[in-house]
């Protein structure tokens, strides 16, 4: 057998070993995330205070996809506007707070520090230190809410 055809052999089955352990895992996640769903703390909240905690996590959304838009045109002035958007000032007032587990309601803190300082990192249209980590660490709070927390409507 030559060897090209021995090399061709082992990119084939490397391929297909890496293919069942990419599946694999696929399955293991899915169950891992169906596992977490049915462990989230409900928040029953009045419809109102259910929809300003929505109106929020909207805001960061867009904020977050205006940070992706600027960074990929090089826009750091869109980048720093679009992170102040949903820093300190967003945060959930004082009375809805209290009705708030105090690990959501730190979670919530911590998320909006984290934009605050993204935008501080693109002041005056310039980067300062690598964004993509403060972007992980920003949606991990967010992945991290959306694991432990389901904000329902009161009836």
């Amino acid at each position: 057998m030559s060897t090209k055809r021995w090399s061709l052999r082992r990119v084939v089955l490397g391929i297909f070993i890496g293919s069942v352990v990419l599946i694999a895992g696929t399955d293991d996640q899915a169950a891992q995330a169906q596992q977490a769903a049915d462990v989230q703390q409900r928040i029953q909240l009045a419809p109102t205070e259910r929809d300003a905690i929505r109106r929020e996590m909207r805001t960061m959304e867009r904020s977050l996809n205006l940070v992706l838009h600027g960074l990929t045109d090089g826009n750091f002035q869109m980048v720093e506007k679009a992170a102040r958007t949903s820093g300190k000032a967003i945060a959930i007032g004082p009375q809805l707070e209290k009705k708030l587990p105090s690990e959501y309601a730190a979670l919530d803190q911590r998320v909006h520090v984290r934009f605050e300082q993204l935008a501080d990192a693109t002041k005056g249209g310039t980067i300062q230190g690598d964004v993509v980590p403060r972007l992980a660490a920003i949606t991990g709070y967010c992945v991290a809410c959306h694991d432990m927390f389901r904000v329902d409507e009161t009836r």
